[in-house]
């Protein structure tokens, strides 16, 4: 949600290695080992599944949003990622496996712009549509532009699994 707002400010919303907190970039790595592991396949794309909590599904691709889940997005790592990033690109390098690269365009979803408020199942719903909606107003239909794609992140599998075993430790 706040890149959403940093990009309507007008302000740099690139996502980096550097820009990321070691739990956000945990997320992003284990969605996409997910992908990978459900498709069978080196490269390819993500799913809102591939985060491990059904209920993205029901938040981003169908607008039916709680109030608790939006105070979410400010400390969940998981959702973070996921209504930032949400599906993405990922590729393992065949050169070295060792490497897994993601990548992203921000379109933010042309094809779920103008939420239907009226059917919305919950005030919280509602009202969660009305705010996307309105944030949404006025931005590209062409699909991304190069300032939009602005998401590529490195991942080394054996430096990842230090940092899940070093967040494990408590450090």
């Amino acid at each position: 949600m706040d890149n959403l707002i940093l990009s309507k400010l007008g302000m740099d919303t690139a996502i980096t290695d550097e820009s990321l907190s070691p739990e956000e970039r945990l997320t992003v790595y284990d969605t996409a080992l997910a992908a990978m592991d459900r498709s069978g396949q080196p490269v390819g794309g993500t799913t809102y599944d591939d985060y491990g909590r059904p209920e993205f599904n029901e938040y981003f691709n169908r607008g039916n949003m709680t109030r608790d889940a939006v105070m979410s997005s400010f400390d969940d790592p998981q959702f973070r990622m996921a209504s930032t990033l949400g599906r993405f690109t990922y590729m393992q390098d065949p050169e070295n496996p060792d490497r897994v690269f993601v990548f992203d365009g921000y379109d933010w979803n042309t094809s779920e712009r103008d939420f239907d408020t009226e059917s919305a199942p919950s005030e919280d719903a509602r009202t969660y549509r009305e705010v996307r909606n309105a944030m949404r107003e006025g931005e590209r239909t062409d699909g991304p532009s190069e300032r939009d794609n602005r998401a590529f992140l490195v991942f080394s599998r054996a430096e990842m699994e230090a940092l899940r075993a070093q967040l494990a430790a408590g450090n």
